[in-house]
């Protein structure tokens, strides 16, 4: 097999990605394997710039990198720096809309175990005598595929994303926290308050009536003045937004915060269920991170918007310690 060539701004054919306190042999291993065939990798243990900042070397690595190859053990779903190259690279890939990722499974790592986003990935499973190198070699070797590819309803992320903002952010974020002020001089509010808006983004698209619904620590508290706009040839159309408190239980304070789910896409869980739709759910999985990814990346390059949200995406299952979670409002107001 030929090696492909390296083209735009790719200076390799792969990144290899792993759990450095584990994982070093196994990715030692694939990566001799493959640059005896003259393909180029980045390989943090050789390659990373002594002094250097970490992070920001993984992020332009992975940018320079045509692949990255994912090498996925039990250590590296909990290790924080495996997790940070895996949302990276997935980040990378949307942006570029090319399918670049390579998981490779050790240690019995089963594809229900991956991150949504990499579920509907063909995975490869390390055998210990490498006998399967060839299948990592032809996966970095075979043309570009677009996300497209394994989206057969349509690229929905990217329209929900630009609607939700311009049909709804746009309008409510930018006097966000002159509202929160008017509301807090109002209601006589002295405890602690955020003047940003906690926009909560279930893994499985499913959104409650209320935020108060995930937790007891969580209560309804009202509304922000109501926003009237004229649009669509709607005369004074109302903006209503909610105020919720979680209670701090080692401080026994209630902070306050504006918060709701983000309703578009609830639409996604509703075709979920409807059979007719075509959307399974893998490919929920993979419209929402690209839905997440887009929506981060429009209002961060909005000026008016992008200090006055924050986006918590969490799993929202019955295994998941949901409370927790959401006392990260305390932290991130």
């Amino acid at each position: 097999m030929s090696v492909p060539v390296l083209r735009h701004s790719h200076k390799y054919h792969a990144f290899i990605s792993y759990c450095a306190d584990t994982d070093t042999s196994h990715a030692k291993r694939i990566l001799e394997a493959i640059e005896r065939r003259d393909i180029k990798c980045f390989f943090g243990e050789r390659d990373f710039m002594p002094g250097g900042c970490r992070a920001d070397e993984i992020v332009e690595a992975i940018h320079l990198s045509k692949n990255v190859i994912l090498v996925i053990s039990p250590a590296s779903l909990q290790s924080e720096w495996s997790k940070f190259e895996m949302l990276m690279a997935v980040d990378d890939s949307h942006k570029r809309n090319t399918v670049c990722l390579v998981p490779v499974l050790v240690g019995g790592v089963n594809v229900v175990d991956l991150p949504a986003p990499l579920r509907p990935l063909t995975c490869i499973e390390l055998k210990e005598d490498l006998q399967n190198i060839e299948e990592i070699i032809r996966a970095i070797s075979k043309p570009e595929d677009t996300w497209e590819t394994l989206l057969p309803v349509g690229n929905l992320a990217h329209g929900f994303a630009w609607g939700y903002y311009y049909g709804y952010l746009k309008i409510i974020l930018p006097e966000l926290d002159k509202r929160v002020r008017d509301w807090r001089r109002e209601n006589k509010v002295e405890g602690r308050m955020s003047e940003k808006t906690f926009l909560l983004l279930p893994q499985s698209c499913r959104c409650k009536d209320s935020i108060s619904d995930e937790s007891p620590l969580i209560k309804h508290r009202g509304h922000l003045p109501i926003l009237t706009q004229n649009r669509a040839g709607v005369i004074e159309r109302q903006y209503k937004n909610s105020i919720y408190s979680i209670l701090d239980e080692e401080e026994n304070e209630e902070y306050y915060f504006v918060g709701e789910y983000i309703g578009v896409i609830h639409t996604m869980y509703l075709m979920e269920q409807n059979a007719s739709t075509g959307l399974q759910t893998q490919e929920k999985y993979i419209q929402t991170m690209r839905f997440y990814l887009t929506l981060r990346r429009i209002l961060d390059t909005d000026l008016e918007c992008s200090s006055k949200y924050k986006i918590l995406y969490y799993k929202g299952n019955k295994d998941s310690d949901t409370e927790r979670i959401f006392g990260r409002v305390c932290l991130l107001g």
